[in-house]
């Protein structure tokens, strides 16, 4: 961070003195996280190369020539660039020299919800030391530690701790009422089939999507004593009920997968635990 932290320094020094200005130039201070997450890592690479289209800078990532983009679908890139990393990831993508055909950039990483990435990185810039991302457990085949989470985060009492943003909460909503057949949560309660659905849209919405008791309050017309007694239920089932954990896990899956579409194929687990992507070797 420290040669970043002098350009930054002698670039707001520059920029006062040449404008008779006094006082910050940079809304906050340079900050660096660890990613700990292929998922993370690829939702980054596409918040920055929204930032010239956000700033009205480029139409196109790829026009920006400040820009790492364009140097994915240049002939040469700079010998500082790793663009084999990126390459294993785009369809089409030349992976000895790491050339990546511009359509098939734009079509991977020009799709992102914007805002959605964004909440997700601001959410990830402070992780507990070590803590793993669970994000690539629910994009890859690794089902054992995606129910292993569900019933961890289950102990963490009515979700105030330990919840992290893992699908758009609009998203989940969709999934779980396609799967239901059911839409007026307000009224929705108990029902004959034994699983209590609504829990199950709180208590997701709680620890897989990070919204507040206030937001699903909002978006489900119900009281927040109501999200507050439906998270408990939901916490509880995870832990005694095998068949209510696998639906919610079941719920989860397609909720992420289905936010994350914009994103190639996901990686399998190899047999030492580590994520591979087709044509690793």
């Amino acid at each position: 961070f420290r040669p970043l932290k002098r350009v930054l320094e002698r670039f707001a020094l520059y920029y006062n003195r040449t404008r008779g200005r006094a006082g910050h130039v940079f809304k906050d201070r340079f900050h660096s996280a660890c990613i700990r997450s292929e998922t993370s890592f690829l939702c980054v690479v596409a918040y920055t190369d929204h930032n010239p289209i956000r700033a009205g800078l480029a139409e196109i990532s790829t026009d920006y020539e400040f820009g790492s983009a364009s140097s994915y679908v240049l002939d040469r890139a700079p010998a500082w660039l790793d663009r084999q990393r990126i390459a294993r990831c785009v369809p089409d993508a030349n992976t000895a020299t790491g050339q990546i055909p511009e359509e098939s950039y734009l079509r991977t990483f020009g799709k992102v919800d914007f805002d959605f990435v964004r909440e997700l990185i601001r959410r990830r810039r402070h992780p507990e030391k070590h803590q793993d991302d669970p994000l690539d457990w629910f994009l890859s085949p690794d089902r054992a530690r995606r129910i292993g989470w569900l019933v961890e985060q289950a102990r963490l009492a009515d979700g105030s701790k330990g919840a992290r943003l893992l699908a758009k909460a609009t998203t989940l909503r969709e999934v779980l009422e396609t799967h239901t057949d059911r839409r007026d949560w307000r009224r929705c309660d108990r029902t004959g089939d034994g699983i209590d659905w609504r829990s199950m849209l709180i208590g997701l919405l709680r620890l897989g999507c990070a919204r507040s008791c206030r937001q699903i309050s909002a978006m489900l017309q119900i009281s927040e004593s109501a999200v507050v007694r439906g998270t408990r239920r939901h916490v509880e089932r995870l832990t005694t009920d095998p068949v209510y954990l696998a639906i919610a896990e079941e719920i989860l899956v397609q909720a992420v997968r289905r936010t994350f579409a914009f994103l190639p194929p996901f990686p399998a687990v190899g047999p030492d635990g580590e994520l591979r992507r087709p044509g690793d070797e």
